[in-house]
């Protein structure tokens, strides 16, 4: 894991059609120092194959859903 500045943690559920959308959003705002996890809660869509645009760039971790509030406190 590496050290960084800031962490922004992304929780979806069901959202593959706009996660990229909202992701280069965060993405133009951090520098190359700062972190996104993006924390998919169960999805039954295609979000995972969605995110593989993006591996290197954030950390993918995926769980049962649990709800948004458990996501946060990963």
């Amino acid at each position: 894991m590496r050290e960084s500045d800031i962490t922004v943690v992304v929780p979806t559920y069901n959202r593959s059609h706009l996660i990229l959308r909202a992701l280069s959003s965060v993405i133009s705002l951090l520098s190359s120092k700062d972190e996104i996890v993006v924390v998919d809660d169960g999805f039954t869509d295609d979000t995972a194959a969605v995110l593989r645009a993006l591996a290197g760039s954030i950390r993918y971790m995926r769980q049962d859903n649990k709800g948004a509030g458990w996501c946060r406190a990963q």
